[in-house]
């Protein structure tokens, strides 16, 4: 986070004219003879630098933003848009930086924020505006500290007939202010893209411009991959079956392009549970990673194509293709690379694996349990020793009652559930009976347990008041 004080100067800003001027003198930060110039100064996270086209009716510097207005009515939308596009991306694709565009709030100029990171809008601002001189074409401010959010942010001249491939070249105008704006000065080198002075048509940076980029961030290095030697062809492809999620889904994020025509090669093996109905998407993302615009293929096990997706007048943008039918087990390689040959072929990128279709796995039936049917337990005890069962057999009322005999006392039968002489009760006698059995033969059983457990060694511990009455004491 880059905060300032809010009575701090901006530096003044680096101009680009038609005449010769005079060059500051930095010879702390120029290497003899190497053709370049350092303002001293380098964004602290040249990983995710953006930039974004301010809005027009901002204020700027010293006027109001008018640069849509103006350059559309003579290019087009989104024609000039992508010369300063490829002004940054030519940058990119030989610094170890990655530049990508924002959105813009249209808040004035060196509003109060963060130097670089601010939610609101780029970390290089481009707007334009009539200067009323003629011999300026541009000025651009060096990187942070500046200002509040100065630093980076770059005004064009509207006044001045700029042309496309022609005249006043605007890509080689944005050329030259975007080295300002990533830290370089004016250059005494006439070949160089950062000479104080206009000198025609670029097609590119020379030696001294990409020695100077690579002495503030380095030269652009391979991703972690590539630097192992894997991803750089289909047989050391990069393997992400052990990255796939139960859903048949993977990300890869931190990898990257490094040169113009460099190419990434992925493998995945569809998941056993893919069938007709499944479908393997892949994507490759460079939006908000760096001025990359990509292509993406999937190949069959035999790399034959299957599909393909690219946008070659983009930039900074997502593309994604898709194979139907896919079948399970098999293998498919995805291949990453630029969608033109030029500088927008190179960049950090993140590719997203997507098997959409998958098919749910049939869940095994769940066996209907038997209705239980109660068993009697087996009674531990004799039959003869059974309780007689208290509950009276149910009363089936005839169809012809007979008259209630009268009870006779000489020579009745004694029958269970039968009224006796003086109220004796046969069956309350027998319950009685029964249980006293049944009682003896528990208490018997107790005290041969209880005799066993005297006698073995761990009984004076689990039942000590047994071990210490004189009965079960050993003799």
């Amino acid at each position: 986070m880059w905060f300032h004080h809010p009575n701090r100067r901006k530096r003044k800003p680096r101009s680009r004219t038609w005449s010769v001027e005079t060059l500051e003198i930095r010879s702390l930060l120029s290497a003899a003879g190497s053709g370049y110039v350092l303002e001293g100064t380098q964004w602290p996270n040249p990983g995710h630098i953006t930039y974004s086209i301010v809005p027009d009716g901002t204020q700027w510097d010293h006027g109001i933003s008018n640069l849509n207005a103006v350059m559309n009515a003579k290019f087009g939308s989104g024609v000039w848009q992508y010369q300063i596009a490829k002004a940054l991306a030519t940058w990119e694709s030989v610094a170890n930086i990655n530049i990508s565009p924002t959105t813009d709030s249209g808040a004035p100029f060196n509003t109060y924020g963060l130097a670089q990171g601010d939610p609101n809008f780029g970390d290089i601002r481009i707007a334009g505006y009539n200067f009323n001189n003629p011999t300026v074409a541009a000025q651009t401010y060096p990187p942070p500290p500046d200002g509040w959010t100065a630093a980076g942010d770059s005004e064009i001249n509207t006044a001045v007939n700029y042309s496309i491939g022609s005249g006043i070249d605007l890509y080689s105008v944005v050329l030259h202010e975007m080295g300002h704006a990533l830290g370089l000065a004016e250059s005494p080198d006439p070949a160089a893209v950062m000479y104080q002075q206009y000198q025609g048509v670029r097609t590119g940076l020379n030696s001294a411009d990409i020695a100077g980029i690579q002495s503030l961030y380095g030269a652009r290095t391979l991703d972690t991959y590539q630097q192992q030697g894997i991803g750089t062809s289909f047989a050391t492809a990069i393997n992400l079956n052990g990255s796939l999620t139960a859903a048949g889904q993977a990300t890869v994020t931190g990898v990257s392009l490094g040169s113009i025509g460099d190419v990434e090669y992925y493998l995945v093996q569809a998941p056993a549970d893919a069938g007709a109905g499944t479908t393997l998407q892949a994507e490759a993302v460079a939006a908000g990673q760096s001025m990359l615009s990509p292509k993406i293929e999937i190949l069959n096990a035999s790399q034959s194509l299957l599909a393909s997706q690219a946008n070659p007048s983009g930039f900074s943008d997502n593309v994604g293709a898709a194979v139907t039918n896919v079948q399970p087990g098999a293998f498919y390689y995805v291949a990453v690379t630029g969608a033109t040959n030029n500088v927008f072929s190179v960049g950090t990128y993140e590719l997203g694996i997507n098997f959409v279709g998958l098919q749910a796995p049939v869940a095994a039936s769940t066996p209907v349990a038997p209705t239980p049917v109660p068993v009697q337990p087996a009674n531990p005890l004799p039959a003869s020793d059974n309780p007689v069962a208290t509950s009276p057999a149910p009363v089936v009322a005839s169809t012809n009652p007979s008259p209630t005999p009268t009870p006779s006392n000489a020579g009745a039968p004694y029958n269970a559930g039968t009224i006796a002489p003086f109220g004796y009760n046969r069956a309350k006698e027998n319950q009685m009976l029964t249980w006293q059995r049944i009682m003896a033969r528990v208490q018997a059983q107790e005290w041969a347990t209880w005799w066993r457990l005297s006698h073995a060694p761990q009984t004076a511990v689990r039942f000590p008041t047994i071990a210490r009455h004189p009965f079960f004491r050993r003799g």
